[in-house]
């Protein structure tokens, strides 16, 4: 998964990757007009970096 803080470079980068996406977004810059104007759209949205592991364990499989 790709975690970034930015639409147009981390997700737009990690969507061409084929990759999940997920936007760190720690001052609520982005909201629903940017996703419609830009077309990228994260699959996941968080506040801080200490949601992403509740992400990937409620969303992956993280077996080894």
């Amino acid at each position: 998964m790709m975690v970034g803080d930015s639409l147009k470079d981390d997700i737009a980068c990690g969507k061409g990757a084929g990759a999940f996406t997920c936007l760190l977004d720690e001052t609520g810059r982005y909201g629903p007009d940017d996703f419609s104007v830009t077309g990228l759209h994260p699959d996941f949205k968080v506040d801080s970096l200490s949601k992403i592991l509740n992400i990937l364990e409620t969303n992956f499989d993280l077996s080894p």
